[in-house]
């Protein structure tokens, strides 16, 4: 089993993590951890902006079509 990464999800890689560095910084992730709404509602727009809430949705569903390593990918970052 190939467990390299392809160049679609190296991309995904990259902007999750330029996408985290500049809108989750240490203060912010601290301040939502003690706030029990948790994830701001602000900050779930712009990850759905990104495509990230239909990642693994079929395209035919609105969603785009990506694995569950293309989720993990997402996460780890």
């Amino acid at each position: 089993m190939d467990y390299d990464l392809n160049e679609e999800q190296e991309l995904l890689k990259k902007a999750a993590k330029g996408f985290l560095s500049k809108e989750c910084k240490p203060l912010f992730v601290r301040e939502m951890e003690e706030d029990p709404q948790g994830i701001t509602p602000e900050l779930w727009q712009k990850m759905a902006e990104l495509g990230w809430m239909g990642l693994i949705f079929p395209e035919e569903y609105g969603g785009i079509g990506g694995s569950y390593l293309d989720l993990m990918v997402r996460g780890r970052k």
